[in-house]
């Protein structure tokens, strides 16, 4: 087991009292095989969070991911597997439940689904839903956008950025 991922402790530490999560699926490791610090802005997800982060510069944001190690096989890097993904799951809940963010940005696909599909939360409307009062938000990845969508950036930055403003105002 010990071969089989990279632990990266540095975001194994809780930051209870954010009222704004981004979460993604894993970690990235570096072609050096490092782990790169998380969304640091040498990475296209990294640079267009630190333009988030700057926007919102009064909001506690925590950046985590569901699988918070790099899953590997055979020394290269795969997708966590169910079991894995289960269990970030029920450790993200547990922080749910304890740290009551407002919001949680779900980014990409893959952690929207498994989250929205494993918790079931009140639907709001195709993007927003509510569980334990906290706002459940699906996004496109960063990434996504810095390489399929780069002309859409400010747009996608504005919206994430009004978003968050909006629901806690709201609260």
């Amino acid at each position: 087991m010990k071969n089989d991922f990279i632990h990266y402790n540095k975001n194994f530490t809780l930051n209870p009292w954010a009222e704004v999560y981004f979460v993604w699926l894993s970690h990235k490791a570096s072609k050096s095989w490092e782990v790169l610090d998380a969304f640091c802005k040498s990475t296209n997800s990294g640079k267009i969070i630190s333009e988030l982060e700057d926007k919102c510069c009064n909001i506690h944001i925590y950046k985590t991911n569901l699988v918070r190690w790099v899953p590997l096989i055979n020394s290269k890097i795969r997708y966590p597997n169910q079991d894995e993904k289960k269990n970030g799951l029920r450790r993200f809940i547990k922080e749910i439940f304890i740290f009551q963010p407002k919001i949680v940005y779900l980014f990409w696909k893959e952690v929207s689904d498994f989250v929205i599909q494993k918790i079931k939360p009140y639907k709001l409307n195709n993007q927003e839903y509510t569980y334990w009062e906290t706002i459940f938000i699906l996004a496109e990845h960063p990434s996504y956008i810095a390489v399929y969508k780069r002309k859409q950036t400010k747009e996608y930055i504005d919206w994430i950025t009004k978003r968050i403003i909006e629901h806690l105002m709201i609260t």
